[in-house]
């Protein structure tokens, strides 16, 4: 009993290759390479529409933020009466000092002392701040007539007749109050 043969010359070394087995071989490593292609395909486009998602989300979230109220310190500013357009009497805009920016500037009040602000989107004879804007920006009104300062200014006071009612202009900017300004020289420090 030989419990060791030789080898013979068709045992050993590898096997050949024949021409069935390297197709087979290329074929499965082109099924992997479309595999992976796809795959990243797949991720690239879902990543594109997620950035598309997220721009539309921080975009609602901007255009949300407008018009809202802000408030700073422990009481929350929730408008109340003060959310009623107001009506101008006797002096319809007055001046006072404040601080803007670091800077004291005059700025532009109301007869009851508040901070008047003019919204941007306006034009000369349309008022774009309506609805839950004026509830949360009450327009300066005016009864009748032409509005009036206390003092000199060196622009134009006006007044024209919007969806609001007879709503005050100077220089062709309406301009409004805010109803969470808690009381007179307030500013608003985030307002649209």
């Amino acid at each position: 009993m030989d419990f060791f043969r030789p080898a013979t010359a068709k045992e050993q070394g590898p096997r050949p290759a024949t021409v069935a087995s390297t197709s087979m071989t290329v074929w499965n490593a082109l099924t992997r390479v479309h595999q992976f292609l796809c795959r990243r395909i797949f991720i690239m486009a879902l990543l594109k529409r997620m950035f598309f998602v997220a721009i539309g989300l921080a975009l609602v979230m901007v255009v949300s933020a407008c018009g809202g109220t802000t408030s700073t310190g422990s009481t929350p500013s929730t408008p109340t009466a003060a959310a009623t357009p107001t009506t101008a009497s006797a002096s319809t805009v007055q001046t006072a000092q404040a601080m803007v920016g670091g800077k004291t500037t005059t700025i532009f009040t109301n007869a009851q002392g508040k901070t008047l602000y003019y919204f941007t989107p306006d034009t000369a004879t349309t008022s774009a701040c309506t609805g839950s804007c004026a509830d949360n920006w009450p327009p300066l009104l005016v009864t009748s007539g032409t509005p009036t300062s206390a003092t000199t200014l060196p622009g134009k006071l006006s007044a024209q007749t919007t969806t609001n009612g007879n709503q005050v202009a100077y220089n062709g900017h309406f301009l409004y109050t805010f109803a969470a300004d808690s009381g007179p020289d307030r500013q608003s420090p985030d307002h649209c």
